[in-house]
């Protein structure tokens, strides 16, 4: 494992796991490889957010307002790039991990699963399959809505015309 403080969320993101280190916050799962950071789970998913001009805490309301998401609400980060995130238990637990569905090629039975990643990676959830199975399909219909509504708005802008016709 190789210490990265200036880590960024990016679409070789794999998994946020908390670090029960003295030295560590959080260990990065990266397609890239393995790191490891002074900087908090939940800093650098309002970091990421922030870097599309958006911010965490307005992504996790869209995911409470529309579609009633109030506990471990699912944050879509960049909906253009599809990247995206789910926690496994509260964000203020110390034991919270986000995954980011995209690089999970499988998943086991057990009662605390095993999914696996592009890179052939494991990792041990710290939630049930039910929870697991919950809370991918809520991500998944979030960076849905994100995606529909961005291509929506984007028709909407096709239709206005540009101020330059008209000087």
């Amino acid at each position: 494992m190789k210490e990265n403080n200036q880590y960024r969320i990016n679409s070789f993101t794999m998994a946020l796991i908390a670090a029960k280190h003295m030295s560590y916050q959080t260990i990065i799962l990266d397609a890239r490889g393995v790191y490891v950071s002074t900087v908090p789970i939940i800093s650098m998913m309002k970091m990421a957010c922030n870097e599309v001009f958006s911010n965490y805490k307005s992504r996790r309301d869209v995911g409470r307002d529309y579609f009633n998401h109030y506990k471990k609400s699912p944050i879509v980060i960049d909906h253009e790039k599809g990247i995206y995130a789910w926690p496994t238990k509260s964000p203020s637990s110390p034991d919270c991990m986000y995954i980011f569905q995209e690089h999970v090629t499988s998943i086991d039975n057990q009662k605390y699963p095993t999914i696996s990643f592009s890179n052939k990676m494991t990792l041990q959830l710290n939630c049930s399959n039910f929870t697991y199975n919950k809370q991918k399909d809520r991500a998944a219909v979030q960076m849905l809505h994100y995606q529909f509504r961005h291509k929506q708005l984007m028709k909407e802008n096709q239709m206005i015309p540009d101020v330059h016709t008209f000087l």
